[in-house]
């Protein structure tokens, strides 16, 4: 499930999160979040080729679910899941 995720480094991630049977915890398509003078930007949390990272689950300070607006950017950025319709979006198509 696509989780807002703050580790105990201060990093803000945005990432697939999945939790494993050993303590640890597999985040795909991981994204980090970093503040910026015109808003939040987003950038992968490695510069690596790899997808995939597996941390030990006390890295984690907690894990919730982003609101609407965030899942959407991170899908959009990932090609990972679908992207809602915000409430204004739905009203326009309706009737």
């Amino acid at each position: 499930m696509i989780k807002f995720v703050k580790l105990v480094s201060g990093e803000d991630v945005v990432a697939d999160l999945e939790e494993l049977p050993d303590g640890k915890v597999r985040l795909t398509k991981p994204i980090q979040l970093q503040r910026r003078q015109s808003g939040v930007g987003m950038c992968p949390l490695a510069p690596t080729k790899s997808t995939e990272i597996t941390i030990r689950a006390d890295h984690i300070v907690f894990a919730c679910d982003p609101e609407d607006q965030l899942t959407n950017a991170y899908c959009k950025a990932t090609g990972v899941g679908l992207v809602r319709p915000t409430p204004q979006e739905v009203a326009k198509l309706q009737l």
